[in-house]
């Protein structure tokens, strides 16, 4: 068995290498003939659009090999295309942020994401929107920012439920599922409502695979839940379906899933033999099952090198082992865990495995003859209380340093949206920016000066900020971004700093959930409360950001004044929009034409109420 972990930890060592783009003998022998073709015709090709075609190849080539080369090809065809004034570039943008996320660089990844994203908007292609508002969730995901990768794949769900493709459909409502299982604290009950609806429509579609992911992610929230039962029932479907159909990553996951399975029955002190219909064994048949099935993982992990399976197993092994009185493979099992020990720290168990490590070696000392292991383990005491005041110093004061930049990053993403703040971060400043597609809305309260004088100054600030806070639940919702409140009034915008093809049905329909809000609060509360007018108008702006000190990101342009018009020629109770926007939302929403009305500055303006 040692053997066998020590070859094991060599093949491991080489496929972290591989991982880390120090180049895979198996990745050059698939890839490298492609990219050794293209490249000889490179010099060969004219300034025109297939040589861009042909760097936007290597750019994706070199994706498992060589992700640098890569990034460098790709932006050699965005310059030539910039150059000739070739449009078609969505597709080289994803090659080269596919580069970047190999590497990984997650937020240049994403910068040329939202290029695709921006060069989709201008070609007017649903599918190239839709597959870059996919691979911007995915990325999110990745970053650990399952908040927002949820937000984006319900952008990406809407475009691909528009286009009619269940195949990504499918897809997304497995992520949807998983980002609401990452969440903190985890959404499990939507988490398990998004995996059965991915179950159904890949059971229409006949995606095995994707079946097979599901119900394993459904075993993952009863384990989380201490349902050992349902999630070995969950995995077993999931294991039949995965092997059935030679989907050897779900199979990997499941097997190492039910190791995890196994040995959480044998470390939850509340645990019963037997339980909830499942086998009855004892623990050390439970341990023996659970070394069984993540043993069975690593071998199949190596074969895929699932890398994130493979660090998982070892790490439950060494706990497995270990229950086991087994010392010498835990260690064993331990080290191999520890080869990749930066990226592990990187994900915040720093302090997990510096305990992990101590007991082992505490309990490897226990092996040797009693007085060697009485003066060792005195030895090893004294440094051990040595390093951990020393360590626990260490944490303190980077849970403090991390804990104050976490408060200064949330303070700075209330003021200002993500893309903004990472661009002041990253330059310093920020420029101000055109934005040809976005739509604007204003709210005001009609009767505020009159509910203001039957309340204190009290209850009209807090009136205010219920109902603002409310307003900023419904926008955050439709992936809508609040600029600012000016005394009663309230503005907001879709459209940017990330493009929206749906900008205008959202913001008509996030209006029309304010509006709701507030006839029910008016219904409530009568005079404590107020009435409310909204106005949109859909078109193009600038925004940036302005001032110093206190400073604001800001919207200007003829089409914020036309949107406050819009609110001034609204009535309470009522949604008021222009042609525009009419424009945009007519088939999807309904409206009724009230003609044209003489707009202040603007002169006759054509005009709709929503509903």
């Amino acid at each position: 068995m040692i053997m066998k972990q020590c070859c094991r930890s060599c093949l491991f060592f080489v496929i972290l290498l591989w991982f880390a783009g120090h180049g895979g003998v198996y990745a050059r022998q698939k890839e490298q003939t492609k990219v050794d073709s293209l490249l000889k015709e490179l010099p060969h090709q004219k300034e025109d659009s297939n040589k861009v075609n042909l760097l936007s190849a290597l750019a994706y080539y070199y994706y498992l090999i060589d992700p640098d080369a890569g990034i460098k090809y790709g932006l050699q065809g965005l310059e030539l295309a910039e150059k000739i004034e070739f449009k078609r570039v969505d597709w080289l943008c994803n090659n080269i942020a596919s580069d970047y996320k190999m590497k990984p660089d997650y937020p240049n990844a994403l910068n040329y994401f939202f290029k695709e994203i921006t060069i989709a908007e201008e070609l007017n292609d649903s599918v190239c929107f839709a597959d870059a508002y996919y691979s911007v969730g995915d990325t999110y995901y990745y970053l650990g920012d399952f908040a927002k990768a949820l937000e984006v794949n319900f952008k990406a769900l809407k475009l691909y439920e528009r286009i009619g493709d269940k195949d990504r459909i499918g897809d997304l409502f497995n992520n949807i599922a998983v980002d609401y299982q990452k969440q903190s604290p985890p959404h499990y009950p939507e988490a398990l409502s998004w995996f059965y609806k991915c179950i159904k429509i890949n059971n229409e579609i006949d995606n095995e695979s994707s079946i097979a992911l599901a119900y394993s992610g459904i075993a993952e929230v009863y384990m989380s839940e201490h349902n050992y039962a349902a999630a070995s029932n969950y995995l077993d479907t999931s294991l039949k379906i995965a092997e059935k159909c030679g989907d050897g990553h779900t199979k990997a996951w499941d097997l190492c899933d039910f190791g995890i399975c196994y040995l959480s029955m044998v470390e939850d002190t509340s645990f019963k033999y037997p339980h909830n219909g499942i086998i009855p064994m004892g623990r050390n048949a439970l341990l023996h099952a659970a070394i069984h099935y993540l043993e069975r993982a690593l071998d199949t992990s190596f074969i895929l090198h699932k890398i994130d399976v493979i660090q998982l197993c070892y790490k439950h092994l060494a706990e497995a082992y270990k229950l086991a009185g087994d010392y010498k493979n835990s260690l064993a099992a331990f080290e191999n865990y520890t080869i990749n020990k930066d990226s592990i720290f990187s994900r915040g168990n720093h302090d997990t495995i510096i305990k992990m490590e101590m007991d082992l070696k505490y309990e490897q000392a226990t092996m040797e003859t009693q007085k060697k292991a009485e003066l060792r383990l005195q030895k090893q005491r004294n440094l051990s209380y040595m390093g951990l005041a020393g360590v626990i110093m260490l944490l303190g004061f980077s849970f403090f340093i991390v804990k104050e930049r976490r408060k200064s990053e949330k303070l700075l993403l209330n003021i200002l949206p993500s893309e903004v703040a990472n661009e002041l971060k990253a330059k310093g400043r920020s420029d101000a920016k055109l934005f040809d597609h976005v739509t604007v809305m204003f709210t005001d309260f009609v009767n505020f000066t009159q509910a203001g004088e039957h309340m204190s100054p009290n209850e009209l600030v807090n009136e205010l900020h219920t109902c603002f806070k409310n307003f900023d639940e419904i926008t955050r919702k439709y992936g809508i971004e609040k600029i600012k409140t000016i005394g009663d009034a309230y503005l907001a915008v879709a459209g940017l700093p990330s493009p929206d093809p749906l900008h205008a049905e959202n913001v008509v329909r996030a209006a029309k959930e304010i509006n709701a809000f507030m006839q029910d609060r008016v219904a409530k509360h009568g005079n404590s409360t107020f009435q409310i007018r909204i106005g949109v108008h859909s078109g193009s702006v600038v925004a940036g950001i302005v001032g110093i000190n206190k400073f604001a990101y800001d919207i200007w342009g003829d089409t914020v004044n036309t949107a406050a018009r819009m609110e001034q020629n609204s009535e309470a109770g009522k949604i008021n929009i222009s042609q525009t926007t009419y424009d945009l939302v007519k088939g999807q929403i309904a409206c009724t034409y009230r003609g044209e009305i003489d707009a202040k500055g603007k002169g006759q303006l054509k005009m709709y109420y929503v509903g």
